[in-house]
């Protein structure tokens, strides 16, 4: 019976939790670009809202994914930034000696 109190308190955590609208909103979004329908604005959360279970933590990668999957240029520019910077600098400071 202690299982089950815990496994509702937890749900009612995440229930009160103040970003979990726009999580929702964020995945509905998600959705939407993958079945290639219109994208609808989600507001975003201020940051450092008091109270809930963390969820607050992931919203800057979750809003980076959806704008990455809205904008696929990102992934490119990405790997290239990735790859190309350190290489671009190994570059400049082997070719100084």
């Amino acid at each position: 019976m202690g299982d089950l109190a815990s496994t509702v308190g937890t749900a009612l955590d995440v229930a009160a939790d103040p970003y979990l609208p726009e999580v929702v909103c964020r995945i509905q979004q998600l959705t939407q670009v993958d079945r290639g329908q219109a994208v609808q604005l989600c507001p975003d959360t201020p940051d450092n809202v008091v109270g809930g279970v963390g969820i607050g933590r992931v919203i800057p990668a979750l809003r980076a994914y959806v704008f990455a999957q809205q904008n696929q240029w990102v992934y490119p520019v990405a790997i290239v930034a990735v790859l190309g910077l350190p290489m671009l600098i190994g570059y400049h400071l082997g070719k100084g000696k």
